[in-house]
């Protein structure tokens, strides 16, 4: 059970990042627009 949870918040981490790089790149391509 604890594994499971542990892989289900490593996911979710990963999950994270992305959105967070994600967020990043819009930001910066609306920057890149002006």
């Amino acid at each position: 059970m604890h594994r499971f949870y542990f892989f289900e918040t490593d996911i979710y981490k990963e999950f994270d990042d992305y959105l967070f790089l994600l967020r990043i790149g819009l930001s910066y391509k609306r920057v890149t627009d002006k």
